[in-house]
């Protein structure tokens, strides 16, 4: 049953019949699929800054089983409001006629009389996935991609950037074995990631990376509540164009890197509408990893209160407690204060600088709803302690928001 549990669109029943022959039965099951299109209007404020757009916005679809087989398919877009400036002005260093100077704005522009230029503003974010399960196994794949576009100021006149990232995953698991208390699963995969960064147009940086995986998952009742395991490797690999790392230095990010990570959570109902909820996050690699492989702590579901001041790291640790109180609405809602609190630790391999070792800890919180049209979010937060090189505001607000519908 667990497989057709997995889609949420399923309405499976199981009826025990009289076998053919004496003294046996078989089992009869019916399944009728209801609500299999569920559409999303999505709302946050996870963007990093101001000028970039803290308010994002978007869309969400999910339809299960799109083949008729117990599979399921989603994709997600989230923008921001876009700044698109007139840059016609500027030129090329090649453009430019014998004496010409680079202009530093368009015609009439004077910074000394106070004078500024508009800044770029553009984020474009794509999630896909599509996941499919047979007897024991689980296929999943995916695909992420973002676009950014951003504007800096410097001598008087301003700078664009532009940043993409795109990446494919493929995940395979199996159940090595299940009973009505447990179930241990193994998994592979593989993670194809490209990067690249421009400055007026010219490359700053343009990185492949291929990263294989394995893990190992446990989860099993304990204590009145349900615990998770899991423990898992990733290996940068050479193939499909991969970055490699003949002739690096040894303090030099590395794209065939070995890193380790250890998983843990809990879950537990505490009466009738209490819950917690701990969880344990942590890596280990020995290699300088990209900053796109260290775990990054910090922000909108992680620690409290350093949504803009984060820390990553080759090595780290994030902590996480949760305390819930579920208030049923007349049928209709369910109501959930929350309070939040976290701790994270990272340490940067071959740095010897003040930057090398990082921490925070912060405290959150804050309210859930959750409807069949509605889901919505509130968070207050606060960092508590943290490195003498970060600078957190002194308090922070998350929202998130979905308005949802499914036919």
């Amino acid at each position: 049953t667990e497989n057709f549990n997995s889609v949420q669109a399923n309405s499976m029943t199981m009826e025990v019949l009289p076998g053919k022959e004496e003294n046996t039965s078989k089992i009869q099951v019916k399944n009728i699929l209801k609500n299999k299109y569920s559409v999303s209007l999505i709302s946050n404020n996870y963007g990093d800054n101001k000028q970039d757009g803290i308010w994002r916005k978007g869309v969400s679809l999910n339809i299960d089983s799109p083949s008729g087989i117990g599979d399921n398919l989603y994709f997600t877009y989230m923008t921001v409001s876009r700044k698109n400036p007139d840059r016609n002005w500027k030129k090329r260093a090649d453009e430019l006629q014998p004496g010409e100077i680079l202009p530093i704005g368009p015609a009439g522009y004077d910074p000394s009389k106070g004078d500024t230029l508009p800044y770029k503003r553009r984020l474009d974010m794509f999630n896909f996935g599509y996941t499919m399960k047979f007897r024991d196994y689980t296929l999943r794949l995916g695909s992420a991609r973002s676009i950014q576009e951003s504007s800096f100021y410097a001598s008087n006149t301003v700078y664009d950037l532009y940043t993409s990232s795109h990446t494919l995953s493929m995940n395979l698991d199996k159940i090595l074995f299940r009973n009505q208390k447990s179930k241990l699963t193994a998994g592979i995969g593989i993670k194809r990631k490209h990067n690249n960064n421009y400055l007026e147009g010219a490359v700053l940086s343009d990185r492949k990376l291929t990263v294989g995986t394995a893990n190992i998952s446990y989860t099993t009742s304990l204590f009145k509540g349900i615990f998770g395991l899991n423990l898992g490797y990733e290996r940068g690999l050479k193939i499909f164009g991969a970055e490699r790392d003949g002739g690096k230095t040894g303090t030099a990010p590395k794209a065939q890197f070995n890193k380790y990570t250890l998983d843990m959570s809990y879950y537990r109902p505490i009466g009738e509408h209490m819950v917690y909820r701990g969880n344990i996050y942590s890596s280990l690699s020995d290699d300088t990893l990209y900053g796109s492989e260290r775990q990054s702590i910090g922000g909108a579901g992680s620690v409290g209160g350093f949504h803009r001041s984060t820390v990553s790291g080759d090595r780290a640790v994030e902590i996480g407690n949760e305390i819930s109180y579920n208030i049923p609405v007349k049928k209709i809602a369910v109501l959930s204060p929350y309070l939040g609190y976290g701790y994270g630790y990272v340490r940067i391999n071959n740095d010897k600088s003040e930057y090398r070792k990082g921490y925070i800890s912060g405290a959150v919180a804050g309210v859930r709803l959750d409807t069949k049209y509605l889901d919505f979010n509130f968070g207050y937060a606060k960092p508590v302690s943290y490195s003498k090189y970060l600078n957190p505001k002194k308090q922070e607000m998350y929202f998130n928001m979905a308005l949802k519908v499914s036919f």
